[in-house]
């Protein structure tokens, strides 16, 4: 019996040779820094393109704010895309300020500032000018229309969606349970994520005991990243195994 042949591999050969040229340490051109030393060292250098991370965390946590550092920071190094369910671009840039700023938003509210605070929320507006963020409304009749407010965007290096159980569902998909039209919701983020880059899908809230929807893990067929219930945001890495909290990154932003 003659020896099979065994057929060319392009994507492998290509993996192969980026390894043989890739300096030790250099970071691999599909990572997306989130500019967080500590998490971007846990994640081999920072988010991988193509792959879709959902953040879980309990009620009032910090999901949303956490969401929008990893933006904010994000946005220094590429062009990063903010869908919201909750607030327009007005409201999330006075979050942004405030986070940036060092600064609750009940101070910049009601101007309780003193002068150093002022002075930090000055340059947190020049820094946060020239940023290439996109604040987009998630609202929208379907999953494919808000979709296509990305096309005018060009060098997409991260999506975030701040909620996952606000994402409209599929076009012609009747709304069945929320379990199913959320495992639904998912496969269409996972093929976005395949098509655009990097999704951020920040979670409404997650039961202590068990997540509602379908359970999220490193052999998901709809998540490389997943996050489970928690006191502070938590998000894990499936490829590394590791559990990330904002603790171990260091995070000092607040909700309100």
């Amino acid at each position: 019996m003659a020896p099979r042949k065994l057929e060319r591999r392009p994507s492998l050969e290509s993996l192969v040779e980026r390894v043989d040229q890739q300096r030790p340490g250099d970071v691999p051109g599909d990572t997306v820094p989130t500019g967080f030393p500590s998490i971007d060292r846990m994640l081999g250098g920072g988010l991988r393109r193509r792959d879709l991370v959902v953040l879980g965390g309990d009620v009032g946590s910090g999901k949303s704010a956490l969401a929008l550092g990893l933006a904010l920071r994000t946005a220094q190094g590429t062009g990063v895309a903010l869908f919201s369910g909750e607030m327009d671009e007005e409201r999330l840039m006075e979050r942004a300020l405030a986070i940036e700023g060092r600064a609750t938003v009940d101070e910049l509210r009601s101007a309780r500032l003193n002068d150093q605070t002022r002075a930090g929320i000055g340059g947190a507006a020049v820094r946060l000018r020239d940023l290439p963020l996109t604040a987009l409304p998630l609202a929208a009749r379907d999953f494919e229309t808000a979709a296509e407010r990305l096309d005018p965007l060009r060098q997409l290096g991260l999506v975030v969606i701040d909620y996952l159980q606000l994402v409209p569902s599929p076009r012609g998909v009747v709304r069945s349970t929320q379990d199913e039209d959320l495992a639904l919701v998912l496969q269409r983020l996972k093929a976005l994520a395949l098509e655009r880059q990097v999704v951020l899908s920040s979670c409404r809230s997650c039961r202590s005991s068990t997540p509602s929807g379908p359970t999220l893990g490193p052999h998901s067929t709809t998540s490389d990243t997943w996050g489970r219930s928690s006191s502070t945001p938590t998000w894990c890495s499936g490829s590394t195994g590791r559990r990330c909290t904002t603790r171990d990154m260091g995070w000092t932003g607040r909700p309100s």
